[in-house]
């Protein structure tokens, strides 16, 4: 999953909140809340890659991105 797919479904999330309620500290609070699991696997998956770059281990590389790309079927 790149940034710019995480962006987009960031910003489908919180117009959802935002438009469940007035209260806007109430929308980003289940905003974050929504996102913090997706947001953290994408970190971890960069935060792998680099490790196996640097290991020079990048045969590793492809299997591990096919199953963070796989993120994206499950809802938002």
């Amino acid at each position: 999953m790149s940034g710019a797919a995480l962006a987009v479904e960031d910003a489908v999330v919180l117009a959802e909140e935002l438009s469940r309620t007035p209260d806007v500290l109430e929308a980003l609070d289940a905003f974050g809340r929504r996102r913090h699991d997706r947001a953290a696997l994408v970190v971890e998956a960069s935060r792998r890659v680099a490790r196996l770059e640097q290991a020079g281990q990048r045969t590793e590389v492809p299997g591990l991105l096919g199953r963070t790309h796989g993120a994206p079927a499950a809802a938002i």
